[in-house]
This record gives C-alpha cells, sequence and structure tokens, in this order.
C-alpha cells in the first residue's frame, strides 16, 4: 500500500511526453541561481493565442468578477429563494468543488490538446447560456445542477487563461506576467464582493444572472481575437525547451527534488486555503445571522480578506526572498486556520475585520507558491495550470463536505466550523510528513 501511495505521490514527475519535469533541466542550467522559473515564455505556434497579453488580462478580470460575484454570493440566493439550510449550503458547495477539480483537470488536458481560445470561448459561451437558465429554474435541486454544470465549465476559462498569459506574444518575463496575472484576478475577487454586496441587498437573484452577464462580456472581449486563420490550434512540439530526453532524475541536483517538495507543499497548502474558503463563503449567512449583519454588510465585511490578498500577491511578485524557502509557506499554512477560528469565536467586527485581513496575507502565500512551483514545473502550461486549479477544487470539496457533515452531526454551525479547521490542521501536519518521509532524491527508482 505504502509502495503505491509513493508511486503515485511522484507520478507528475512525468510529462506527457514522457520526460521529465521542467524545472529539473532549469536547475541545472541555474544551479547558482535559486530562482529557476524561466526567464522568457516557451514560443507559442502561430494562431495558438490570438489575443495580447493585455486582452487575456482583461478577460480574466471580468471572468474573476463573474465567479466570484457568483460563487461567493450564491448562498444568500439559495436561503432566500429555495429556503436552504447550513447543510444544504455546505453540500451545494461541496458539489461545486468536486466537479470544479475535475474539470480543472479535463480541462487543463483538452486546452492543450484543442486550443487556449477555442476552450476559452466554447466555455464562456455555455456559461453564459447556463446562468441564465438556472436563474430562471424553480425546482428546489436547481442550484445543484446549476452550479455542478458551472464549476465543470468555469474551470477550462481559468487552465486556458494561465496557458494563455504565458503564451502571448509580449516583451514581458514570465515572473511579470504571473505577477500581473494574479493581481488581475484578485483585483476582481475584490470588485466582484463590492459587486455583490450591492446586488443582494436588491435583487438576491441578480448574483445570477448577474454573473450570467459578465462571462458574456468576457465572451464578446474574446471573440474581438479568436476569429482568424489558425485561431485554437493545438500546441505542438514547439512548445518543448528540448526535442531530447533530459537524463534521468537521480543525477539532477539536489535543487530540483526541493522544488518538487515545494510544489508538492504548495498543493497542500493551496488546496486546504480553498477547504477553508469554500466552507468560509458556504456559512457566511450564518455568521452574519450571529453577527446582526444583513447580507450586504457581511459580504461587504470580506473585501477585507481580497483585499490583503491582492496586496499580498503585489508583495510576493515584488520580493523573491520567499522562493525556495518553505518556511513562509509553513507558517501561513499553520496561521490560515487559526484565523478562521478565531472569526467564528469572537464575531465582532473589531475582532472580525483583521482576522480576514491576515487571513487574506496567508491565502495570498499558499495561491502564489502553488501557481509559481507548478507553471515551472511542465511545458504543457494548460496542462499544469490545471493540475493548479484541480487541486483548489479538491480543497473546496472537501471543506464543505466536511462542514455538512459536521453540522449535521452536531446541530451548530460554529461547532461545524471549528471541526473544518481542526481538519484542515490535521491535514496540513499528515500532508508536511508525508512529503519529509517520500519525496527523497533517489525519485528515479520510484518511477
Amino acid at each position: 500500500m505504502f509502495a503505491s501511495l509513493r508511486r503515485c505521490l511522484y507520478l507528475p514527475l512525468i510529462s506527457q511526453q514522457g520526460h521529465r519535469l521542467h524545472f529539473y533541466r532549469v536547475a541545472k542550467k541555474t544551479d547558482n541561481n535559486p530562482s529557476t522559473m524561466p526567464d522568457m515564455p516557451s514560443e507559442s505556434p502561430p494562431g495558438q493565442t490570438r489575443g495580447t497579453l493585455t486582452d487575456y488580462y482583461i478577460v480574466a478580470a471580468v471572468n474573476s468578477v463573474a465567479a466570484t460575484l457568483l460563487g461567493c454570493s450564491v448562498y444568500f440566493w439559495t436561503r432566500a429563494r429555495f429556503g436552504y439550510d447550513n447543510v444544504t449550503n455546505l453540500l451545494l458547495g461541496a458539489l461545486n468543488g468536486l466537479v470544479y477539480a475535475v474539470g480543472a483537470r479535463w480541462g487543463g488536458r483538452w486546452t492543450d490538446r484543442i486550443g487556449l481560445d477555442r476552450t476559452l470561448r466554447g466555455a464562456l459561451v455555455l456559461l453564459s447560456v447556463i446562468l441564465g437558465i438556472g436563474w430562471l429554474s424553480v425546482h428546489s435541486a436547481a442550484p445543484f445542477m446549476l452550479m455542478a454544470v458551472y464549476g465543470l465549465l468555469v474551470a477550462p476559462t481559468w487552465t486556458a487563461l494561465e496557458g494563455a498569459i504565458l503564451h502571448a506574444p509580449s516583451p514581458l518575463k514570465v515572473p511579470r506576467r504571473v505577477g500581473i496575472y494574479n493581481m488581475v484576478w484578485s483585483g476582481g475577487n475584490t470588485l466582484a464582493l463590492l459587486l455583490s454586496g450591492a446586488l443582494v441587498g436588491w435583487r438576491k437573484d441578480a448574483v445570477v444572472w448577474g454573473a450570467g452577464v459578465l462571462h458574456a462580456v468576457a465572451l464578446a472581449w474574446s471573440l474581438r481575437f479568436v476569429f482568424g486563420r489558425g485561431a485554437g490550434l493545438p500546441l505542438n512540439s514547439s512548445l518543448e525547451v528540448s526535442a531530447s530526453p533530459v537524463s534521468p532524475v537521480k543525477s539532477a541536483p539536489r535543487g530540483g527534488v526541493v522544488r518538487y517538495r515545494l510544489m508538492i507543499l504548495s498543493w497542500i497548502g493551496n488546496s486546504l486555503a480553498y477547504l477553508l474558503q469554500w466552507s468560509f463563503f458556504a456559512l457566511l449567512p450564518h455568521l452574519a445571522q450571529r453577527m446582526g449583519w444583513d447580507a450586504s454588510r457581511a459580504l461587504w465585511m470580506t473585501v477585507a480578506f481580497f483585499l490583503t490578498r491582492c496586496v499580498s500577491f503585489y508583495v510576493l511578485w515584488q520580493w523573491e526572498g520567499w522562493h525556495d524557502h518553505p518556511g513562509w509557506s509553513r507558517a501561513a499554512l499553520w496561521a490560515a486556520p487559526l484565523f478562521v477560528g478565531i472569526v467564528y469565536a469572537w464575531p465582532t467586527p473589531l475582532i472580525v475585520l483583521p482576522a480576514l485581513a491576515l487571513l487574506g496575507a496567508a491565502f495570498g502565500l499558499t495561491y502564489y507558491a502553488s501557481i509559481y512551483y507548478t507553471l515551472e514545473a511542465g511545458e504543457a502550461k494548460a496542462t499544469q495550470g490545471g493540475l493548479h486549479e484541480a487541486m483548489i477544487g479538491v480543497g473546496a470539496f472537501l471543506g464543505p463536505l466536511v462542514g455538512s457533515g459536521a453540522v449535521y452531526a452536531t446541530g451548530n454551525a460554529t461547532a461545524g466550523m471549528f471541526l473544518v479547521v481542526a481538519f484542515a490542521l490535521a491535514v496540513n501536519a499528515i500532508g508536511a510528513w508525508a512529503v519529509r518521509r517520500w519525496v527523497r532524491p533517489e525519485i528515479a527508482d520510484a518511477v
């Protein structure tokens, strides 16, 4: 059993073409440079990305506003229109996380096969349509069907965008591209919470059709550049750094193994971050009720979280001292669950707002580490982005699932959230131990 688990842990070391992951190649060339993120993006074949880098940033910003508007506010709509309680809302969040993980993993591979632009515009078309249908539905099971389809379709938009920002023609180097991308989508998150607070105070169903309108806007912008000869061509071998196989991993420098450990730890950290975040927003109506706040004020309160996460992205983009230093990520991983526990233990504005701000800073580090180490690790950027997004979905599934069982068993949403926090701390400890135990330099023998 342990041998099988160890083998599964090493499977990402092999790329789709049977080559070792890219950071081993880079590490071998830059032994004296602690940062192995390649300076320039891989060359893109003609027609792979028809838009400019700015075009994809604009689509990412609008897409982020739409996804956050729905994902963080839908629970107020389901409670008001369908009478969902805390357990049902948590189950809804768990379903959304599960299909998101599937959509991200499938979408990343599919995107690299059929093309970035083609995947992006196809998903945006379907998202606009299904949100319009979901808004008109009156059956009590409609939100579950809506969020299942939505999670499956929205994930490929992010894998396509993450691939596009690294392949779009621009003189910007890769670290700067990723830094701007993180600022763009996190800024969209912040704007979405301000907008959703206003919309739920007016009409709670506006978050559903409003998200559909915004996805349609993103589609309209993408249509400016997707039409043309060669648009949506699949990736080919021109994206490979080297056409010849690299040397066996056991001859790779120690830095490559350290990078792999950091990537696995960042996946665990980012998954735990979304485990807490999805559970938190599924129970936000309950927290608002405890604080005596309406839906608008509760949503505006969470701006503190998204704003500090955006600021942390900027700091981590400009300051590279956190690269290859797992201590920063470990501190964030242990602190984040405690901040969530503080919010539910003392639900007063003087406690909640600073705790949410610190939580946003911690989540910023876990996310940035995940996308940084993942995108540097392979040549098929959409597939690598799919791995990153799939781990988000895993956390978004486990958190609400554990929370729903805990709330059902205890009959108390606050106690259920404390159990989610305890679960996150336990997974963090087990994951760190597993990485130390199994991720070793002698990885060639395990694959």
